[in-house]
């Protein structure tokens, strides 16, 4: 377990310094890991939706901000004043993107960073469709919670593996409370240390 978490920081890392440079520093190298997101780092327009009540604009914002981000000159900004339903109902409110060419059967690592005001609930996740329901169900999520205790970046990520059959898969990373938060550098990859052993075995 501490063997792949290293890996993992040293991939982000990578990931990280990969964005920073890739306007000043032409690569001409394979990335260690290929990303099934686009736009990671909120620098480009595009590539990512919101997801969230029709209404939300009146309580609360959802936008690119240029100030404050984890690297780059962009990242994805959330801020609520309040929940639009019942008092303890948590809606989450999110940066979404459709996962191109779901890797199915893969073991995925998602995730990436956020900085938020204390005591707001981080949400990162991956929902998908499958063709054949299960106990009459069809769309899952795999998920990963923070309550944020400070206004450092913070690094969050969660790993799951797409069954054979999906249909659609979407990575979102939003906020379920009252408060605010920015992402950036955020990531969809699959599992390299998993991906390895495919190839050694069929060599």
């Amino acid at each position: 377990m501490k063997n792949r978490m290293l890996v993992l920081h040293f991939l982000c890392l990578a990931l990280t310094m990969a964005a920073c440079g890739k306007y000043s520093v032409k690569r001409s190298r394979k990335p260690l890991v290929s990303l099934l997101i686009q736009n990671s780092g909120f620098e480009d327009e595009g590539s990512w939706a919101i997801s969230a009540p029709p209404n939300y604009s009146q309580y609360g914002l959802m936008t690119i901000a240029e100030d404050g981000c984890h690297s780059g000159k962009k990242c994805g900004l959330i801020s609520l004043e309040r929940m639009p339903g019942q008092r303890d109902e948590q809606i989450i409110h999110a940066w979404t993107q459709e996962i191109q060419n779901v890797p199915t059967g893969k073991i995925v690592i998602f995730g990436g960073w956020v900085a938020a005001v204390e005591n707001t609930i981080v949400h990162m996740a991956i929902e998908y469709e499958v063709t054949t329901p299960i106990n009459g169900q069809v769309i899952f999520t795999k998920y990963v919670n923070w309550h944020a205790q400070g206004t450092d970046f913070h690094f969050l990520s969660g790993r799951m593996q797409f069954p054979e059959n999906v249909v659609s898969a979407y990575f979102m990373a939003g906020i379920s409370s009252v408060g605010e938060a920015k992402f950036d550098n955020l990531f969809v990859f699959v599992d390299p240390q998993k991906r390895q052993q495919e190839i050694f075995t069929t060599k």
